[in-house]
């Protein structure tokens, strides 16, 4: 699963208006991302961030999708 979550930290760093920093709350984002992990991690990888997009591309490519538990757990720590 990926999700791409919305720049919220960029947005507040870059002085936005509280609008436009109220509007870059993701609350889906995070609900797919929670409903993956709780019951999930062990059978799903979650690429949670586009900093993990090489990690994802090198396991599609190279290893045809595989992933170990380990990446997995790995990835789904990186979400908190």
């Amino acid at each position: 699963m990926v999700v791409d979550l919305y720049p919220f930290e960029d947005t507040v760093k870059a002085g936005a208006t509280e609008e436009d920093v109220i509007e870059k709350i993701d609350i889906g984002g995070i609900s797919l991302i929670r409903g993956c992990l709780q019951k999930n991690f062990e059978d799903v990888v979650i690429i949670p961030s586009r900093d993990h997009y090489p990690e994802l591309l090198q396991m599609l490519t190279e290893r045809k999708g595989v992933t170990t538990l380990e990446e997995r757990r790995k990835l789904a720590l990186s979400c908190f």
